[in-house]
């Protein structure tokens, strides 16, 4: 058997020959092959070597050297089948002979796997799972460097005798194979290292830029073309360069420059740039001179980021740190930290040098300890708390301070980074003030009790809209029950059933209201049918303190307080007041009298006239019907103007108790009120104007009591202009809706007010008239309260006084208004 094949005739010289031409030609074939090419020509090479020598396998393994017992299956060819070839093997489990020999760098030359040398029965396992008769194995590496794989041929069907010459033209395949996939591994290693380096320029927005020194050209990547705004076959300069950068940097630049080269340093400078579209840019420039040793540097290279995001966030750093530095120096309370060691001072603010130290004169410094702060007798405290804040991560305290006149409270946490505790933040806040109240709240609550124990007030609670959980003794009595009756549900229900029939409907609606969030708080006044004391007098004064996520009430809080007496002394009150009102009136009326007299006066003649002509036309010959019946409509048309006059004299005249409230046109009560001071307006020259709201809602009230309101403030107008000029007497009634509030304002040119007599005009008794009584606004106020209303009275912007009436449009009906 030849070396190279089973036959050992002449064609063994031919067979070598071609075996070295294939060599020759893989040669060829291997040298500048490109990369992505390697892999498989490797396999086709394996393939012509197994064709040529009659082989049966042949098959590259690689490892990495760090982890050479592990092979991987990189290449390989066979002509028979047999078991399959795992991609991956563990070698010191199936190879182990074979591995330290091949670590060695020694090639193994088995010519039959039924004789192996001692230590290789494992690996004659192996060979004979694999169906392989022998075995020639060389190991891969390339000029000295270690070895990173073997590639091995082998026969399956047949022995073969490895001769020296076969060994070695196959040790030259291996090295042809080695130096190739060592060549790939470099090209690939070098594109991996360039597209991670321009990976690493992209993410960190770099450019590449170099300067010829003698020329002065620049040679700048396409990146930095971008940035700095030159043209893709622009060339640049060093002098277009600085003309691209800021106009303040660039000296600055140049000089940097320049410092580089003369000192062949490196250069680090930071400049901006502007761009074309306005928006300016920081680059920040690293690079170093080149040339030669002892000559002057031919080139300057180096890269370019732009860091304007970088300087955008300094800034903002810069400026959050300003801010804070601001408000921990524009706060009352102390900010201080300090080291978790010796608890040396760290950082601190202007309050905390201020607060207790200042004023010992010790001069504040980095390190300080408790111990050179405070008196000895406060350092065991210090150390302790900021101990346990190191240990627990806060803690809480309050601290009487040297003088023991002011309280601080303390808040520590510690400050942490990557799990260490690399100081404690402190926060004081000065406590006197509410340490001093506490104490005035318990003396206030002391007071309070002793309040409602005089003013008689009962106290109670209702949780979820429905039970009653608290009911005070004193509430219980107001409302009779006894004291085994003072909780639960039945005490709501008992009061409920205690109401006077007219109010229940009115104390139902704001309990509806109040529980489902319409309303938070309510003031109410209701009879109440005691069982003992019977009809009496109950103020409730209800109020929501707690709500749901809904809006619906869940803790309401309350007082009842018993207003029989105040209620009985109102009564009399108002009769005493209806009194002084129909007094009011009759003096109105005396005043108006020449008025109603003229008003009177006027319908009256215009009758007698209209019926003397009547008589007339009935004495011709031939009477006109027609002239005579609206002769006798302008009669009946006057009769009925003097019967209105007479009507509202009568009305204002008239003594009774008000009448109830009912709907109430305000814009037909000015105009009712008009006719009734028409003659007085002539008489006195004044000039009445009215700008009336369109639409206007109703109000409830009693006419009769808001006519002699509205009266009451015209003839205050009319007085109020007694020494004006003529062309300035004028008045103007005005009505008005918003907000659910109708308004009716009445304007005079008249001096005004002097401000120190506003809050005393509508006092009882007190006048500037010198015939008056001093009750018309009082009275006026009264009755415009007592329907729920409002007055009172302003200055005008330019001259003269306002009045002011408002009340709720009937709509509106059932909201609480104050006055």
């Amino acid at each position: 058997m030849s070396e190279y094949g089973e036959s050992g005739d002449g064609s063994e010289c031919e067979e070598r020959l071609r075996f070295e031409m294939l060599l020759t030609d893989l040669s060829a074939r291997f040298i500048n092959l490109p990369a992505d090419q390697v892999d498989v020509t490797i396999v086709d090479a394996q393939r012509r070597i197994c064709e040529c020598l009659g082989l049966d396998l042949c098959v590259l393994w690689q490892w990495e050297v760090a982890e050479p017992g592990v092979f991987t299956l990189t290449h390989h060819y066979r002509r028979l089948e047999g078991p399959p070839i795992t991609s991956q093997l563990q070698a010191t489990e199936f190879f182990p002979w074979a591995l330290r020999q091949l670590q060695a760098g020694n090639a193994v030359v088995i010519f039959s796997t039924e004789d192996v040398p001692e230590g290789a029965e494992r690996d004659q396992e192996s060979w004979r799972y694999f169906g392989l008769k022998n075995i020639l194995a060389i190991p891969l590496s390339t000029g000295g460097e270690a070895i990173f794989g073997a590639i091995s041929f082998h026969d399956m069907a047949k022995l073969r005798i490895w001769s020296e010459a076969l060994v070695r033209r196959l040790v030259l395949v291996a090295q042809i194979f080695a130096n190739t996939i060592a060549r790939k591994r470099i090209e690939l290693a070098l594109r991996e290292s360039a597209e991670r380096l321009s990976l690493a320029m992209d993410a960190a927005a770099a450019g590449v830029w170099s300067m010829n020194i003698r020329s002065q050209r620049v040679w700048i990547s396409d990146r930095q073309r971008d940035l700095f705004g030159f043209a893709e076959d622009e060339n640049v300069t060093f002098d277009s360069f600085l003309h691209a950068i800021h106009r303040d940097d660039r000296e600055f630049v140049r000089t940097a420059v320049e410092k580089a080269l003369r000192a062949r340093t490196q250069l680090r400078v930071e400049y901006r740039i502007g761009r074309s579209d306005g928006s300016v840019r920081w680059i920040a420039a690293r690079g170093f001179p080149y040339g030669q040793e002892k000559s002057e540097p031919d080139r300057l290279t180096g890269i370019a980021m732009d860091i304007t995001e970088r300087k955008q966030a300094e800034a903002a750093l810069e400026e959050s740190q300003a801010q804070a530095a601001t408000v921990m120096d524009s706060t009352d309370d102390l900010i201080w930290s300090v080291d978790p060691e010796r608890f040396g001072l760290l950082t601190w603010n202007e309050a905390f040098r201020d607060y207790f130290l200042k004023g010992r004169g010790i001069e504040i410094k980095v390190g300080m300890t408790p111990a050179e702060l405070v008196p000895p007798d406060y350092v065991p405290f210090w150390h302790d708390i900021f101990a346990r804040a190191v240990r627990e991560g806060s803690a809480f305290a309050e601290y009487l301070v040297v003088a023991k006149t002011r309280t601080l409270l303390l808040s520590l946490h510690a400050m942490q980074r990557e799990g260490k505790t690399f100081g404690v933040s402190v926060f004081g806040r000065d406590i006197t003030d509410r340490k001093r109240a506490e104490i005035a709240l318990k003396d206030n609550e002391a007071r309070l009790v002793s309040a409602v124990d005089i003013a008689g007030l009962g106290f109670y609670e209702v949780a979820n809209g429905e039970d009653v959980t608290f009911l005070d003794s004193r509430a219980g009595a107001l409302i009779g029950l006894s004291g085994d009756q003072s909780l639960g549900a039945s005490a709501l229900q008992f009061w409920m059933a205690h109401l006077a029939p007219e109010d229940r409907p009115q104390i139902l609606n704001f309990h509806q209201r109040l529980n489902e969030g319409g309303i938070d708080q309510i003031t109410v006044d209701f009879r109440y049918s005691h069982p003992q004391r019977g009809l009496i007098w109950l103020q409730l004064l209800s109020h929501v303190i707690e709500h749901d996520a809904a809006g619906h009430a869940l803790r309401t809080i309350g007082v009842f307080r018993d207003i029989t007496a105040q209620k009985t002394a109102e009564q009399e009150a108002r009769h005493v007041q209806n009194e002084l009102a129909h007094a009011m009136r009759v003096s109105t009326m005396g005043e108006l009298a020449a008025s109603m007299a003229h008003e009177l006066n006027q319908p009256l003649a215009a009758i007698l006239s209209n019926a003397q002509a009547a008589r007339r036309f009935l004495a011709a010959p031939d009477p006109d019907l027609r002239e005579i019946r609206e002769i006798l409509d302008d009669i009946v048309n006057d009769d009925k103007r003097a019967g209105e006059v007479v009507h509202h004299v009568r009305a204002m005249m008239q003594k009774k108790e008000p009448v109830a409230s009912a709907p109430l046109d305000l814009n037909e009560l000015v105009r009712n009120m008009a006719q009734l001071v028409h003659g007085e307006l002539v008489e006195r020259n004044i000039e009445l104007s009215f700008d009336l709201a369109p639409a206007l809602p109703v109000v409830l009230a009693d006419q009769v009591g808001m006519q002699q309101v509205l009266l009451n403030l015209v003839v205050n107008a009319m007085d109020a202009m007694r020494d004006q000029p003529a062309e300035r007497r004028r008045i103007q009634i005005q009505t008005s809706f918003a907000k659910g509030l109708v308004c009716v304002a009445v304007r005079d040119c008249g001096p005004g007010i002097p401000e120190q007599l506003m809050s005393a005009i509508f006092r009882p008794f007190f006048t500037t008239k010198t015939q008056g009584l001093g009750l018309g606004l009082a009275l006026s106020r009264t009755l415009v309260e007592a329907h729920g209303g409002r007055l009172w009275a302003e200055n005008a912007p330019d001259r003269g006084a306002v009045f002011l009436v408002e009340f709720p449009s009937a709509s509106e009906e059932g909201v609480d208004y104050e006055a």
